[in-house]
C-alpha cells in the first residue's frame, strides 16, 4: 500500500460517456490498471467495496506499516471521532426538533434511529478522513484536535459539514412524515390489520438522491420487509405490470417481480417490497430453471430498453434473477446506433448486439484484472487502480492514512459461479419463449388508452445516466484532498475543469452548471428524460437540454416491441445473443 497523496488538483482520468448504461460506484474500466497507482474513494463505497481482507490477515499482526505502524481494520483516528459526535448529537436534536414524537413512534415503538445515525456517521468519516490526515501528519498526536483549528487550516470543510448534517435531518424527517401517512395504506397493501412497530431501518449501497435522501431497508417485527424509495417508482411499476402480463398469459413463465405501491406524492417517492429474505427460505435455485428464467429477463429488458442492470440491481431467488431496480426503464436513444463491428452490412444486427450488452444483464469484454459486474454473472473480485481509506496507527500512538487495495463484495446476484457459455442453451430457451409471450401479450399492453402505455407515455421519466458513478465518485473524493479543501474556488476550477476535460461529446452548459452545481454539494448528479419529450432535465424535473435525445421514453419502447417478430427472432435476436455469448466465452480465455 502507498500513504495517500494530498494534491490540490485533480488527477487526469477519461469520463466515459456511459449513456443508458449506469455503472454503479466502482463498476467503470476508467482506472489505472496499475495496482501500484490507485485512486482513493472516500464516500458512497459502503456495502458495495471493501478493502481487502487478506491485506492483514496474510501479513499476521505484527504488520509494519512503512511509517512503522501496524494495521487498524476498521479503525479510525480518536481525533476524528472526537470531531464526529458533536455532529451527530446536533443531527439528532435537530430531527427531534422537526419531527413531533408522535412521528417518532410507529406500532407503539421508538422507530430506531441507530443505523440511520450510521449512515451519518460515514458520510462525515469520509468528508474528513484526507483532511485529518493531513493535519495529523504535523500536529503533536496527544493534542486534542480542535474543530476550529481544522475549519481554520481547511475552510470548506465547515459548509460540508454543516451540510451534511442538515441534508440528514431533512431526509429522515420526511422519511418519519411518509412512513406515518402510509401506514395504513402500507398495511393493506401487505394484507395485515395493523402494522408492527419497527425492527430495524437501515440504508443500502444505491446512489445519494437529491437533497441527501437515500434508499431505505424496513424490517417489521416478524420479519417482513419493504424498501423506502424517495423518487418516483413508475420504472418498477411497468417492469412489474409487464411480468403480470407475461405470468397470467405463460403460468410457467412467472418471474420474481417486486410489487410496488406509490407514495401519498406519487412524483416524489414510493415503497418496495422485498423478493428477501422469504424468497431465499424456500430453497436454493434449481440452474436449469433460473437460467431459463435469465433468458427470459435478457428478451423482456431488452423491449422495453431496460439498462444498467449491473449486479446491484440484480438479486437471485429460486424462481429466477428479480430486477430491484428499474428507474432507467425506457431509457432513449441518444444517437443512431450503427451496425456492430461483428456484422457491418447488418445494422438490425448490430443495433441489437449493442442494446443488448448495453442493458448490463452480460458482462462486457473486460480490461485488464477489471471485475466483471453484469447483473446476471458478476461476482466479488479485486477492483484494480481502486483504493479505500485505510488507517495505522504507529507505536508511538500517531495515525496515518493509506490506500487499501478495494475488493468488490458478493450482491447476491446470481446463484454461483456460472459462465454465459454454460448456461447459453437454457438462456436462449428462455430467450425464446419470453418473446413468443410478448408477441402474444403486446397488443393489449399497447393498446391506445391501456393503463400500461398511460404510464409510459404521460408519467415516467426514466433516469439517464450520461457519465458512470464512478467517475464522480472519483472526482468528489479528489475534492476532499487537502488542497480543494483550503479554497473553495480552486475546488471549483478543478471540478470545471475535470468535468471539461477529455469529454467525448460536447454536453449543453446548462447541463455541466447543473453537474458542477451537485457536485460541489458532494452530490453524484443525476438527470431524466421528461415524460413524452425529448428533453433532458435534471433529478429535480427543471429542463436542461432540449432535443437530447432521438425519441421520447415511451417511442424508444414502442419501437421495439413492435419490431419484434418471429422471423426477426430467428434471423437476428437468436444469433445475436449466441454471438454475445460467445464472445464473452472468447474474452475470458
Amino acid at each position: 500500500m502507498r500513504r495517500a497523496a494530498h494534491r490540490g488538483r485533480f488527477t487526469s482520468l477519461p469520463l466515459h460517456h456511459t449513456i443508458g448504461m449506469r455503472q454503479s460506484a466502482l463498476k467503470s474500466g476508467c482506472l489505472p490498471v496499475n495496482g501500484e497507482d490507485r485512486q482513493m474513494l472516500v464516500l458512497g463505497y459502503q456495502g458495495t467495496l471493501q478493502p481487502d481482507p487478506t491485506l492483514c490477515q496474510a501479513a499476521g499482526p505484527g504488520y509494519d506499516h512503512a511509517s512503522g505502524g501496524i494495521a487498524v481494520p476498521g479503525g479510525w483516528p480518536p481525533q476524528m471521532e472526537a470531531l464526529i459526535e458533536p455532529l451527530l448529537a446536533r443531527a439528532l436534536l435537530g430531527l427531534e426538533r422537526r419531527t413531533p414524537a408522535v412521528q417518532r413512534v410507529f406500532g407503539g415503538e421508538l422507530i430506531p434511529l441507530d443505523a440511520l445515525l450510521e449512515l451519518l456517521r460515514e458520510r462525515l468519516r469520509g468528508i474528513l478522513a484526507q483532511a485529518i490526515a493531513a493535519h495529523l501528519e504535523t500536529a503533536d498526536h496527544h493534542t486534542l484536535l480542535v474543530e476550529r483549528d481544522l475549519i481554520c487550516e481547511f475552510p470548506v470543510l465547515l459548509p460540508l459539514l454543516q451540510q451534511a448534517v442538515s441534508e440528514w435531518i431533512a431526509a429522515m424527517a420526511a422519511f418519519h412524515d411518509r412512513l406515518q401517512r402510509d401506514g395504513q395504506r402500507l398495511a393493506a397493501w401487505l394484507g395485515v390489520a395493523t402494522l408492527p412497530p419497527l425492527e430495524s431501518v437501515s440504508g443500502t449501497t444505491s446512489d445519494t438522491h437529491p437533497g441527501g435522501h437515500v434508499v431505505l431497508r424496513i424490517v417489521f417485527s416478524g420479519g417482513c420487509c419493504v424498501y423506502y424509495k424517495p423518487r418516483p417508482i413508475s420504472g418498477e411499476w411497468l417492469w412489474h405490470r409487464l411480468l403480470e402480463a407475461v405470468a397470467e398469459a405463460e403460468p410457467a413463465l412467472r418471474l420474481p417481480a417486486v410489487r410496488v405501491l406509490e407514495g401519498s406524492s406519487p412524483a416524489r417517492y414510493g415503497w418496495t417490497e422485498s423478493v428477501l429474505p422469504l424468497d431465499r427460505l424456500r430453497g436454493s435455485p434449481d440452474g436449469t430453471r433460473y437460467w431459463h428464467a435469465a433468458g427470459a429477463m435478457l428478451c423482456l429488458a431488452h423491449h422495453v430498453s431496460l439498462t444498467d442492470l449491473h449486479l446491484g440491481n440484480v438479486i437471485a431467488t429460486p424462481s429466477g434473477p428479480a430486477v430491484i431496480d428499474a428507474e432507467c426503464l425506457g431509457t432513449p436513444r441518444f444517437v443512431d446506433t450503427p451496425a456492430s463491428g461483428n456484422s457491418r452490412g447488418n445494422t438490425a444486427f448490430g443495433a441489437f448486439f449493442e442494446s443488448l450488452i448495453g442493458a448490463g444483464l452480460l458482462p462486457r469484454k473486460l480490461l485488464s484484472r477489471m471485475p466483471d459486474v453484469s447483473g446476471l454473472f458478476g461476482s466479488a473480485a479485486p477492483v484494480s487502480g481502486l483504493g479505500l481509506p485505510q488507517w495505522f496507527v504507529a507505536s508511538d500512538g500517531s495515525y496515518s492514512l493509506a490506500t487499501a487495495p478495494a475488493v468488490l463484495l458478493d450482491h447476491g446476484n446470481a446463484p454461483g459461479r456460472t459462465s454465459a457459455l454454460t448456461a447459453m442453451p437454457q438462456l436462449l430457451a428462455g430467450y425464446r419463449q419470453a418473446a413468443g409471450v410478448l408477441l402474444h401479450i403486446r397488443k393489449a399492453l399497447l393498446a391506445s388508452g391501456s393503463h400500461w402505455r398511460s404510464v409510459l407515455e404521460r408519467e415516467h421519466a426514466p433516469r439517464v445516466v450520461l457519465r458512470d458513478t464512478l467517475t464522480y465518485g472519483i472526482l468528489l473524493s479528489q475534492s476532499l484532498e487537502p488542497g480543494n479543501l483550503r479554497s473553495e474556488y480552486r475546488r471549483q476550477a478543478a471540478f470545471r475543469g475535470a468535468l471539461q476535460r477529455d469529454a467525448p461529446v460536447a454536453f449543453p452548459k446548462a447541463l455541466v452548471r447543473k453537474e458542477l452545481q451537485a457536485l460541489r454539494h458532494l452530490h453524484v448528479p443525476r438527470f431524466m428524460a421528461l415524460p413524452g419529450t425529448r428533453t433532458l432535465a435534471s433529478g429535480c424535473g427543471g429542463s436542461l437540454a432540449s432535443n437530447f435525445s432521438v425519441c421520447t421514453p415511451a417511442e424508444e419502447v414502442l419501437r421495439r416491441m413492435e419490431e419484434l417478430s418471429l422471423e426477426k427472432l430467428e434471423a437476428v435476436y437468436i444469433p445475436a445473443l449466441l454471438l454475445a455469448i460467445l464472445n464473452l466465452a472468447e474474452s475470458s480465455r
